[in-house]
């Protein structure tokens, strides 16, 4: 494709923050799809003092401090989720969806208390993930222990901070489900509570958010984090700039995506359950499930009765066995799907379908 006469667009992203690379990965599959743009990738933190002279938009991580007045006087669009940008102009995370979504992966395996790991200063997405997470507790009854503590840009916690957390995990009720603000205080958590002596996933499931892979599975266990859909949030601002810069107005608020899910790894891959039929049952199925077992098999390996082990799944699962099996795995092939690239007949196997049409 001729680009003499192409669309100049500036990408701005922070190259130290993983998460941006897939929203300039959504950017690019727009681009190419949709438009004869020419795209100028540029880190968050040079960008020029002076418009560039054939430069017709701007899209990406627009900071305070790091973008310049003539960027918000011309079609721009930032995946940032405050100032300085207009929210009109905005697309990012649907932190309530995803505040749910992690409520929702505690209450499913059954854990009784919540807890919450934040930093004192947040920016506005993670502040309303964070309270859009005690409002879905509380909607229920229930209280999220919550601690703040401020990593700064070493991300790494000081023998004050870590003394600190160990003995704020000891006083809190178990089992506890810990939603962590991002994976960096995920990572944490996880290694503090191995300091305090306590178990990952029994005594604390901890669940990230962002889905960082490199963080994630570097956790011991591995830790479950929610999936932001960077690609989609990338692709959904390069439209709306597409949009601006073609003169059509400006949406009335900002463009909220909602997150893909939790992707359950090692630190949240447990039962709480007190019904211990249904523990042994939901145990085998985690274990058997890439084996393509039918609920006669797991029924088979259960003290348990056909009969009643159905009636215990409905009252405290709100499903059936088998509605069970195949709830496992679809979150399964979710996980597969988003965490790496392995051709779907491995994915069908790997989770127990006999076929792959299925």
């Amino acid at each position: 494709m001729a680009t003499s006469n192409a669309t100049e667009v500036m990408v701005v992203i922070d190259l130290h923050e993983a998460w941006t690379h897939g929203m300039a990965t959504g950017i690019s599959r727009y681009a190419a799809n949709h438009t004869s743009w020419r795209l100028i990738l540029v880190p968050m933190n040079v960008v020029p003092a002076r418009r560039p002279e054939r430069l017709t938009g701007v899209v990406g991580t627009m900071l305070p401090g790091h973008t310049p007045d003539w960027v918000l006087r011309m079609p721009s669009v930032s995946t940032f989720p405050g100032p300085p940008m207009p929210e009109s102009r905005r697309v990012t995370i649907d932190a309530r969806e995803g505040a749910r979504m992690v409520y929702e992966h505690f209450v499913e395996r059954d854990i009784p208390h919540l807890g919450m790991l934040t930093a004192r200063k947040e920016e506005r997405t993670r502040k309303e993930r964070a309270v859009a997470f005690v409002d879905h507790a509380a909607k229920d009854g229930r209280t999220v222990h919550r601690l703040e503590i401020n990593l700064g840009r070493s991300q790494q916690m000081t023998a004050r901070q870590l003394e600190r957390m160990v003995c704020w995990l000891e006083e809190l009720p178990r089992p506890l489900g810990l939603m962590t603000i991002d994976d960096d205080y995920g990572f944490h958590a996880i290694t503090t509570c191995h300091a305090a002596g306590l178990n990952v996933p029994d005594d604390v499931a901890v669940v990230g958010a962002i889905n960082d892979q490199l963080i994630c599975e570097f956790c011991q266990p591995s830790l479950s984090s929610l999936v932001a859909n960077q690609d989609r949030i990338g692709y959904e601002a390069a439209a709306l700039l597409d949009r601006l810069i073609q003169g059509e107005p400006e949406p009335d608020g900002p463009t909220r995506i909602p997150p893909l899910g939790v992707i359950t790894r090692g630190s949240s891959d447990v039962q709480q359950t007190p019904d211990p039929a249904l523990r042994v049952a939901l145990r085998y199925i985690r274990d058997h499930i890439a084996e393509g077992i039918s609920p006669r098999e797991v029924i088979d390996n259960c003290p348990a009765s056909a009969r009643t082990l159905q009636r215990r799944f409905r009252e405290l699962r709100g499903r059936s066995l088998g509605d069970e099996l195949r709830h496992t795995r679809i979150s399964l092939t979710q996980r597969y799907l988003l965490t790496g690239n392995a051709p779907l007949a491995d994915i069908a196997a790997a989770v127990g379908y006999k076929y792959l049409s299925q």
